[in-house]
């Protein structure tokens, strides 16, 4: 039997041995991850894809929401302007008249006098009179019917008219 000693081995290139033996256990241990699969597994995968899904749904939903919110905005604007332009065309002079504290509110109510309404906006109006003076700031309630495409246009300066006004122009929060 013969006894190596460790000055024995270092002098015929053990080294040099020790290296191939470590490239060899590399090898060895990259082998049996790339059959194994050393990565995540099928139950993980699954798992991040429905993660990535879920997440991608939710994404999709909420541009959706954004885009329906955004439509219904330009919507309420174009009522708006429409509104406004009625209440416009049934002055004295449309051009001088200030307008503040407009509210909108979509079908806010359904009634004779607004027969299942699309729009109604309230505010305040002053405007010049017959004699070209202003009359002073008074609220205004303009609504359009979806039934009958009919505009009714209310005044609180309006004896006739006041009490009905006072009651919408609550409904869509301008008092």
């Amino acid at each position: 039997m013969k006894i190596i000693c460790w000055t024995h081995f270092e002098s015929t290139g053990g080294r040099r041995s020790m290296k191939i033996i470590l490239a060899g256990f590399l090898l060895v241990a990259f082998c049996v991850c790339g059959l194994t699969g050393c990565g995540k597994s099928m139950e993980e995968k699954v798992k991040e894809k429905l993660a990535k899904d879920k997440a991608d749904a939710a994404q999709q939903q909420a541009l959706q929401v954004q885009k329906a919110q955004q439509a219904k905005a330009n919507e309420a604007a174009q009522a708006q302007e429409k509104l406004l332009g009625v209440l416009k065309s049934v002055l004295k002079d449309a051009d001088t008249a200030k307008i503040q504290n407009v509210k909108i509110k979509e079908n806010p109510f359904e009634t004779p006098v607004f027969p299942k309404l699309g729009y109604a906006i309230c505010g305040e109006i002053n405007a010049k009179n017959s004699y070209g003076a202003f009359t002073g700031f008074s609220g205004f309630v303009v609504g359009t019917s979806m039934k009958t495409d009919k505009l009714t246009i209310m005044m609180q300066n309006d004896k006739e008219m006041e009490s009905q006004w006072r009651m919408y122009a609550s409904e869509i929060g301008c008092i």
